[in-house]
Protein backbone atom coordinates (compact mmCIF):
# COMPACT_ATOMS: atom_id res chain seq x y z
CA UNK A 1 0.00 0.00 0.00
CA UNK A 2 1.16 3.33 -0.83
CA UNK A 3 2.80 5.22 2.25
CA UNK A 4 1.03 8.45 1.47
CA UNK A 5 2.36 10.25 5.11
CA UNK A 6 6.36 9.17 3.48
CA UNK A 7 5.09 11.02 0.35
CA UNK A 8 4.03 13.87 2.07
CA UNK A 9 7.47 14.43 4.38
CA UNK A 10 9.25 14.25 0.70
CA UNK A 11 6.90 16.95 -1.00
CA UNK A 12 7.66 19.23 2.44
CA UNK A 13 10.63 18.96 2.69
CA UNK A 14 11.87 19.29 -0.68
CA UNK A 15 9.60 21.84 -2.30
CA UNK A 16 10.56 23.96 0.61
CA UNK A 17 14.70 22.83 0.30
CA UNK A 18 15.87 26.52 -1.29
CA UNK A 19 13.88 28.28 2.12
CA UNK A 20 16.22 25.98 4.85
CA UNK A 21 18.70 28.17 6.31
CA UNK A 22 21.50 27.43 8.90
CA UNK A 23 20.82 28.29 12.94
CA UNK A 24 23.86 28.64 14.62
CA UNK A 25 22.65 31.12 17.88
CA UNK A 26 21.81 28.02 20.01
CA UNK A 27 23.99 25.73 19.20
CA UNK A 28 27.54 25.01 17.29
CA UNK A 29 26.21 22.78 14.94
CA UNK A 30 26.97 23.33 11.01
CA UNK A 31 23.03 23.41 10.31
CA UNK A 32 23.87 23.81 7.14
CA UNK A 33 25.78 20.24 6.61
CA UNK A 34 22.98 19.24 8.80
CA UNK A 35 20.01 20.33 5.88
CA UNK A 36 21.95 19.44 2.71
CA UNK A 37 20.37 17.31 -0.09
CA UNK A 38 22.52 14.69 0.81
CA UNK A 39 21.14 14.56 4.88
CA UNK A 40 17.76 14.66 3.88
CA UNK A 41 17.63 12.37 1.09
CA UNK A 42 19.15 9.74 3.62
CA UNK A 43 16.78 10.33 6.63
CA UNK A 44 13.83 10.39 4.69
CA UNK A 45 14.51 6.68 3.48
CA UNK A 46 12.01 4.41 4.84
CA UNK A 47 10.62 7.71 6.84
CA UNK A 48 8.18 6.25 9.42
CA UNK A 49 8.58 2.36 8.68
CA UNK A 50 6.42 0.46 11.19
CA UNK A 51 6.65 -2.99 10.10
CA UNK A 52 10.58 -4.23 10.56
CA UNK A 53 11.44 -7.51 9.92
CA UNK A 54 12.52 -9.09 13.23
CA UNK A 55 13.57 -12.45 13.93
CA UNK A 56 13.24 -14.42 17.12
CA UNK A 57 16.39 -16.24 18.21
CA UNK A 58 16.02 -20.03 19.86
CA UNK A 59 19.44 -20.57 19.83
CA UNK A 60 22.87 -18.94 20.51
CA UNK A 61 24.00 -21.29 16.90
CA UNK A 62 21.28 -19.39 15.17
CA UNK A 63 22.38 -16.15 16.18
CA UNK A 64 25.32 -16.72 15.19
CA UNK A 65 24.19 -18.36 11.63
CA UNK A 66 22.44 -14.98 11.38
CA UNK A 67 24.81 -12.67 11.61
CA UNK A 68 27.63 -14.75 9.59
CA UNK A 69 25.02 -15.29 6.61
CA UNK A 70 24.50 -11.18 7.06
CA UNK A 71 28.13 -10.72 6.87
CA UNK A 72 27.65 -9.23 10.60
CA UNK A 73 29.83 -11.69 12.15
CA UNK A 74 33.53 -10.24 10.40
CA UNK A 75 32.43 -6.35 9.43
CA UNK A 76 34.49 -5.56 6.37
CA UNK A 77 32.68 -2.25 5.54
CA UNK A 78 30.73 0.21 7.46
CA UNK A 79 27.69 -0.42 5.45
CA UNK A 80 25.52 -2.64 8.16
CA UNK A 81 22.97 -4.89 6.85
CA UNK A 82 18.99 -4.55 8.60
CA UNK A 83 19.21 -7.57 11.08
CA UNK A 84 16.81 -7.22 13.63
CA UNK A 85 16.68 -9.93 16.41
CA UNK A 86 13.88 -10.09 19.04
CA UNK A 87 16.19 -11.17 22.17
CA UNK A 88 18.58 -13.04 23.11
CA UNK A 89 18.92 -16.88 23.34
CA UNK A 90 18.57 -18.33 26.71
CA UNK A 91 22.06 -20.13 26.34
CA UNK A 92 23.68 -17.24 25.24
CA UNK A 93 25.69 -17.04 28.41
CA UNK A 94 27.51 -20.56 27.41
CA UNK A 95 29.32 -19.15 24.34
CA UNK A 96 32.80 -18.60 24.67
CA UNK A 97 33.94 -15.23 26.19
CA UNK A 98 34.89 -13.50 22.67
CA UNK A 99 32.43 -15.00 20.65
CA UNK A 100 29.56 -13.81 23.12
CA UNK A 101 30.86 -10.35 22.80
CA UNK A 102 31.55 -10.56 19.05
CA UNK A 103 27.90 -11.36 18.98
CA UNK A 104 26.58 -9.08 21.30
CA UNK A 105 28.11 -6.07 20.03
CA UNK A 106 27.42 -7.27 16.29
CA UNK A 107 24.03 -7.65 17.31
CA UNK A 108 23.26 -4.37 18.80
CA UNK A 109 24.50 -2.35 16.31
CA UNK A 110 21.99 -2.80 13.86
CA UNK A 111 19.08 -1.83 16.27
CA UNK A 112 20.99 1.08 17.56
CA UNK A 113 21.23 2.37 14.09
CA UNK A 114 18.06 1.83 13.30
CA UNK A 115 16.59 3.93 16.33
CA UNK A 116 19.10 6.42 15.27
CA UNK A 117 17.73 6.53 12.29
CA UNK A 118 13.89 7.12 13.52
CA UNK A 119 15.85 10.10 15.34
CA UNK A 120 17.00 11.54 12.67
CA UNK A 121 14.46 11.55 10.59
CA UNK A 122 12.36 13.20 13.07
CA UNK A 123 14.89 15.71 13.67
CA UNK A 124 14.99 16.43 9.94
CA UNK A 125 11.32 16.71 9.61
CA UNK A 126 11.05 19.37 12.64
CA UNK A 127 13.94 21.32 11.26
CA UNK A 128 12.45 21.53 7.88
CA UNK A 129 9.35 22.49 9.53
CA UNK A 130 10.32 25.27 11.79
CA UNK A 131 12.26 27.17 8.84
CA UNK A 132 9.54 26.75 6.35
CA UNK A 133 7.36 28.67 8.84
CA UNK A 134 9.89 30.76 10.57
CA UNK A 135 9.56 29.22 13.62
CA UNK A 136 12.21 30.69 15.46
CA UNK A 137 11.05 30.12 19.76
CA UNK A 138 8.05 28.59 21.28
CA UNK A 139 5.71 25.95 19.73
CA UNK A 140 3.33 26.47 22.01
CA UNK A 141 -0.29 26.13 20.58
CA UNK A 142 -0.87 29.84 19.41
CA UNK A 143 2.32 29.75 17.31
CA UNK A 144 1.46 26.46 15.33
CA UNK A 145 -2.35 27.73 14.91
CA UNK A 146 -1.12 28.71 11.47
CA UNK A 147 0.56 25.94 10.29
CA UNK A 148 -0.97 22.29 7.72
CA UNK A 149 -2.82 20.53 9.54
CA UNK A 150 0.37 17.47 8.80
CA UNK A 151 2.83 19.78 10.38
CA UNK A 152 0.82 20.85 13.60
CA UNK A 153 0.14 17.48 14.12
CA UNK A 154 3.69 16.34 13.94
CA UNK A 155 4.76 19.39 16.10
CA UNK A 156 1.78 18.70 18.85
CA UNK A 157 3.27 15.11 18.70
CA UNK A 158 7.14 16.13 18.63
CA UNK A 159 6.63 18.68 21.81
CA UNK A 160 4.66 16.09 23.81
CA UNK A 161 7.10 13.03 23.17
CA UNK A 162 10.07 15.29 23.86
CA UNK A 163 8.93 16.89 26.46
CA UNK A 164 9.70 20.70 25.83
CA UNK A 165 8.07 23.53 23.59
CA UNK A 166 11.09 25.93 22.54
CA UNK A 167 13.14 25.31 20.15
CA UNK A 168 16.25 25.25 21.61
CA UNK A 169 15.66 22.71 23.65
CA UNK A 170 14.02 20.31 21.11
CA UNK A 171 17.33 20.55 18.98
CA UNK A 172 19.17 19.38 22.37
CA UNK A 173 16.99 16.61 22.79
CA UNK A 174 15.78 15.33 19.23
CA UNK A 175 19.36 13.68 19.05
CA UNK A 176 21.34 10.46 18.74
CA UNK A 177 24.16 9.13 20.62
CA UNK A 178 27.81 7.60 19.35
CA UNK A 179 27.00 3.94 19.40
CA UNK A 180 30.22 3.24 21.43
CA UNK A 181 28.47 4.75 23.94
CA UNK A 182 25.22 2.73 23.60
CA UNK A 183 27.20 -0.44 23.18
CA UNK A 184 29.25 0.06 26.38
CA UNK A 185 25.95 0.40 28.82
CA UNK A 186 23.65 -2.15 27.77
CA UNK A 187 27.31 -4.44 27.96
CA UNK A 188 27.32 -3.54 31.46
CA UNK A 189 23.61 -3.31 32.21
CA UNK A 190 22.73 -6.59 30.47
CA UNK A 191 25.83 -8.27 31.29
CA UNK A 192 26.64 -8.90 27.83
CA UNK A 193 23.26 -9.92 26.91
CA UNK A 194 22.82 -12.53 29.68
CA UNK A 195 21.00 -11.05 32.58
CA UNK A 196 17.81 -12.30 33.81
CA UNK A 197 16.08 -8.64 32.99
CA UNK A 198 17.48 -8.80 29.44
CA UNK A 199 16.39 -12.82 29.08
CA UNK A 200 13.40 -12.63 30.01
CA UNK A 201 12.17 -9.21 29.51
CA UNK A 202 14.41 -7.72 26.67
CA UNK A 203 15.55 -4.79 28.77
CA UNK A 204 19.06 -3.80 27.91
CA UNK A 205 19.41 -1.14 30.20
CA UNK A 206 17.88 -2.10 33.65
CA UNK A 207 14.50 0.19 33.48
CA UNK A 208 12.84 0.32 35.87
CA UNK A 209 8.82 0.56 35.76
CA UNK A 210 6.00 1.84 38.88
CA UNK A 211 2.98 1.09 37.07
CA UNK A 212 2.77 -2.74 38.20
CA UNK A 213 4.18 -4.29 35.53
CA UNK A 214 7.80 -5.61 34.98
CA UNK A 215 10.10 -8.27 36.78
CA UNK A 216 10.60 -7.92 40.42
CA UNK A 217 14.26 -7.58 41.26
CA UNK A 218 15.47 -10.73 43.56
CA UNK A 219 17.28 -8.14 45.61
CA UNK A 220 14.80 -5.51 45.97
CA UNK A 221 15.23 -3.28 49.03
CA UNK A 222 12.46 -3.57 51.37
CA UNK A 223 9.38 -1.22 51.04
CA UNK A 224 10.52 -0.42 47.59
CA UNK A 225 8.01 -1.11 44.78
CA UNK A 226 9.95 -0.72 41.37
CA UNK A 227 9.85 -3.76 39.01
CA UNK A 228 12.05 -3.80 35.78
CA UNK A 229 10.09 -3.04 32.64
CA UNK A 230 9.21 -5.70 29.99
CA UNK A 231 9.74 -5.11 26.54
CA UNK A 232 8.14 -6.96 23.32
CA UNK A 233 11.27 -6.83 21.83
CA UNK A 234 15.24 -5.66 22.13
CA UNK A 235 14.25 -2.70 19.56
CA UNK A 236 11.54 -1.31 21.88
CA UNK A 237 14.26 -1.16 25.11
CA UNK A 238 16.66 0.49 22.68
CA UNK A 239 14.41 2.96 21.80
CA UNK A 240 12.68 4.00 25.86
CA UNK A 241 16.49 4.00 26.38
CA UNK A 242 17.18 6.79 24.27
CA UNK A 243 13.65 8.75 24.97
CA UNK A 244 14.44 8.64 28.46
CA UNK A 245 18.42 10.20 27.77
CA UNK A 246 17.10 12.56 25.67
CA UNK A 247 13.90 13.75 27.97
CA UNK A 248 14.72 12.37 31.34
CA UNK A 249 15.72 15.61 34.05
CA UNK A 250 19.19 13.70 35.41
CA UNK A 251 21.01 13.32 31.84
CA UNK A 252 20.21 17.60 31.40
CA UNK A 253 24.03 17.87 31.29
CA UNK A 254 24.85 14.55 28.68
CA UNK A 255 22.43 16.53 26.67
CA UNK A 256 24.66 19.84 26.75
CA UNK A 257 27.88 18.36 26.03
CA UNK A 258 26.88 16.41 23.26
CA UNK A 259 25.55 19.79 21.69
CA UNK A 260 29.24 20.66 21.47
CA UNK A 261 30.96 17.08 21.10
CA UNK A 262 29.61 13.20 20.12
CA UNK A 263 32.85 11.79 21.46
CA UNK A 264 31.40 8.69 23.67
CA UNK A 265 34.42 9.33 26.28
CA UNK A 266 33.32 12.65 26.39
CA UNK A 267 29.64 11.84 26.98
CA UNK A 268 30.11 9.54 29.80
CA UNK A 269 30.41 12.63 32.36
CA UNK A 270 26.39 13.07 31.34
CA UNK A 271 25.81 9.53 33.11
CA UNK A 272 26.75 10.11 36.52
CA UNK A 273 23.20 10.07 37.60
CA UNK A 274 22.22 6.58 35.67
CA UNK A 275 23.89 4.54 38.17
CA UNK A 276 24.15 4.91 41.98
CA UNK A 277 27.56 4.13 41.78
CA UNK A 278 27.75 7.26 40.31
CA UNK A 279 31.68 8.37 39.15
CA UNK A 280 32.76 4.82 39.49
CA UNK A 281 29.84 3.79 36.98
CA UNK A 282 31.24 6.14 34.70
CA UNK A 283 35.07 5.06 35.07
CA UNK A 284 33.55 1.45 33.78
CA UNK A 285 31.83 2.76 31.09
CA UNK A 286 35.04 4.10 29.79
CA UNK A 287 36.83 1.35 30.38
CA UNK A 288 34.56 -0.52 28.48
CA UNK A 289 34.87 1.64 25.75
CA UNK A 290 38.67 1.59 25.59
CA UNK A 291 39.30 -1.76 26.31
CA UNK A 292 36.77 -2.87 23.75
CA UNK A 293 37.73 -0.43 21.03
CA UNK A 294 33.76 0.53 20.54
CA UNK A 295 34.70 3.95 19.01
CA UNK A 296 35.54 1.58 15.67
CA UNK A 297 31.68 1.38 15.66
CA UNK A 298 31.08 4.63 16.03
CA UNK A 299 31.32 4.82 11.84
CA UNK A 300 29.12 2.48 11.07
CA UNK A 301 25.81 2.95 8.87
CA UNK A 302 22.78 1.39 7.54
CA UNK A 303 22.74 -0.11 3.63
CA UNK A 304 20.39 1.39 1.68
CA UNK A 305 16.91 0.13 1.13
CA UNK A 306 13.88 -0.74 3.00
CA UNK A 307 13.59 -2.88 6.61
Amino acid sequence: MLNYSYLLVVFLLFTNIACVKASTKNSIRDYKKELSLNYISETLENYEVKDYNIVAINSSKQLIKLLKDNKLWKLETNEISHILIKNFPSDFRKLRVQDKKRAFFHSMISMILVVSREIKNERAKFIAISNKYNLISDFNKKNIESLKLSDKLFIARITKKYKATKKSELLKRIDVLPISLILSQTAIESAWGTSRFTVQGNNLFGVWSFNGKGLIPLRRKKGLKHRVAIYDSLLDSVRDYMLKINTVRAYRKLRNLRVYSKNSIYLTRGLLHYSERKQAYVKDLQKMIKRNKLKKYDNLHLKAGKI
